[in-house]
């Protein structure tokens, strides 16, 4: 399933509604804007930071990949787009420069895989997207 505006791949199932009273706006904005994140150790390397990014600034990567004449996302460096922005250090900075997004393809591919199927979970991406993706 995806926003027919974006074409961006949004979670199939909803969460378990919680018991009480709803929140506020103030309790809502507060509890999403945490960083939320997850290690990811790359052998050889060290270990970095794959971050959940703002609504703001996934909808701006996914607006920035090249589309098909039916306005689905067929983009070579859909990958390294995804990765250059959800990877970060111990400080929340991103690691890769847009700059390199053309060298994010050549590290090894079960590295790369494996970082944006992180990258993709985390942001709430659906199996369906995370598996379009993995295709190109």
């Amino acid at each position: 399933m995806t926003d027919k505006e974006t074409q961006i791949p949004v979670p199939e199932a909803m969460p378990t509604p919680v018991e009480g009273p709803a929140p506020t706006a103030e309790q809502i904005l507060q509890a999403t804007t945490v960083t939320k994140r997850r290690p990811f150790d790359i052998e050889g390397a060290g270990r970095v930071w794959v971050h959940r990014l703002p609504a703001s600034e996934a909808r701006l990567l996914f607006n920035s990949m090249d589309r098909d004449d039916d306005g689905r996302i067929d983009d070579p460096y859909d990958d390294a787009k995804v990765i250059c922005k959800c990877v970060r250090d111990d400080d929340g900075n991103q690691i890769f420069a847009d700059r390199q997004i053309l060298q994010i393809p050549t590290m090894g591919n079960d590295v790369v895989l494996a970082l944006v199927k992180v990258c993709l979970a985390i942001n709430g991406l659906s199996a369906a997207g995370a598996e379009a993706i993995e295709k190109n």
